[in-house]
């Protein structure tokens, strides 16, 4: 996973991509963890394993997050 944000979004093998798309889909992962790497690393991985390359990097982080991290946001 961390190989994968490494990387920028660039040259990201399928290994990589699983990787970075469990790492959102995955029930036990908090929004705040995900953040965490986000802030050391960039988006750029997430946002290209998730086809969303052309999205502006924090409306894309913001959406991914609510839609697969939606339960930490009900009250």
């Amino acid at each position: 996973m961390l190989a994968g944000l490494r990387k920028k979004g660039i040259g990201l093998t399928d290994d990589e991509i699983d990787a970075l798309q469990h790492l959102l889909t995955n029930v036990a992962i908090s929004p705040a963890f995900v953040r965490r790497l986000v802030a050391d690393h960039g988006t750029e991985s997430l946002t290209e394993s998730f086809l969303m390359r052309n999205a502006p990097s924090g409306l894309a982080l913001e959406f991914l997050l609510r839609r697969h991290k939606g339960q930490f946001y009900r009250k």
